[in-house]
Parts: structure tokens; sequence; C-alpha cells
């Protein structure tokens, strides 16, 4: 995955990249075990400058786990989003959030970019309209 990216990004200097899941490949290290923890180090470190980062990183269905895998994103998003070098977009749901003033708030909080829809199911349809 982290080939994929910059190779891409590589070819295509001039192209706006989303990555959208893959959160686990965002850091220094690759988180590859739940059970143990264990994390390799061959992550994008996207806290680092570099010409091949993607642009934009799409963290969706944003702060519904509530759990320490969830919170571990976060954190390295929001190291992330203040190196400035790769915005966050936090894509959030109102079938799975219910209150978008919550999600703002968290949103502003770690200075991601706030994205709001009714569902993942019909998010095509509202973009279309």
């Amino acid at each position: 995955m982290v080939k994929l990216v910059r190779d891409f990004k590589a070819k295509h200097p001039d192209a706006i990249i989303m990555q959208n899941r893959g959160l686990g490949i965002m850091g220094d290290k690759v988180f590859v075990d739940g059970a143990t923890e264990k994390q390799m180090p061959s992550g994008l470190g996207l806290t680092q400058a570099t010409e091949n980062n993607p642009d934009v990183i799409l963290y969706e269905n944003a702060f519904v786990g509530g759990n320490r895998w969830e919170q571990q994103i976060i954190d390295d998003l929001e190291k992330v989003q203040q190196s400035g070098n790769v915005d966050v977009v936090a894509m959030g749901f109102q079938d799975s959030l219910r209150n978008k003033k919550k999600f703002l708030k968290r949103c502003q909080e770690y200075n991601f970019v706030p994205s709001w829809a009714s569902n993942s199911q019909s998010l095509h349809l509202e973009i279309a309209k």
C-alpha cells in the first residue's frame, strides 16, 4: 500500500491523492497485530514532508468507535494535520453518530476538516444533488 501511494504520486506529481482507509499506514510504523499491538517500521511517515505524500486523508465514519485503536488513529491523524503536510478530512454520518454538533466540536478540537452526510449508503446521491 505504501509503495502504491509513493509510486503513483511520483509518476503523477500534479495529481491530488486522497487516502481513504489505510489509516494504519500513515505513521512511521504500521500496526500489524491487535492482540500484541505489534508494529513494523514501514509506514508513510506523513508527519514528514515528502513530495510523494497523499494530499488528503479521509477519516471516514469518524469518532464512532470510542475504543483504544480509534483513539490511536485520532492521535496519529492529529499529528499529521498539525504537521501541515497532509490535510485530514473527517467524515461523519447522521445514521451512526446522530449528533452533528458533537461531531463538529470534535473536528474543531483536532483541526480536522469536517464533512457530514446522512449515511454512507446514500452519500453518492447527496453529492450529486
